[in-house]
């Protein structure tokens, strides 16, 4: 999709807060969470959007979000059911297209 004339979002359902804790043999270990992920991908999104329920998990995305000036990136709180439908008909589908991830885990 990069060779194509189209503008690249992302859109995070269940965004957590940009990290993910996994128990290893060895103990916790803390991961990069999709919002991370996004955020490392190359070639780059033209826009991020975030999208978390949880008010402590949106202010780490906020923070997380704040040290990348390079790209509009965005949060919302609140309900991804109620939210989503609105986001996803801001856009224009000859010229934007969207990865979206559903992942409420």
């Amino acid at each position: 999709m990069s060779k194509q004339n189209f503008r690249l979002h992302y859109v995070d359902a269940f965004a957590g807060s940009g990290t993910c804790r996994i128990q290893t043999p060895d103990g916790e270990r803390i991961i990069p969470g999709s919002a991370q992920i996004a955020l490392d991908c190359t070639p780059r999104f033209h826009h991020l959007l975030f999208i978390e329920k949880r008010a402590r998990a949106a202010k780490a995305l906020r923070e997380l979000a704040g040290r990348r000036t390079d790209m509009p990136i965005g949060v919302t709180v609140g309900d991804a059911n109620e939210h989503l439908p609105r986001v996803l008909a801001q856009f224009d589908h000859a010229r934007d297209r969207v990865v979206t991830l559903l992942d409420p885990y």
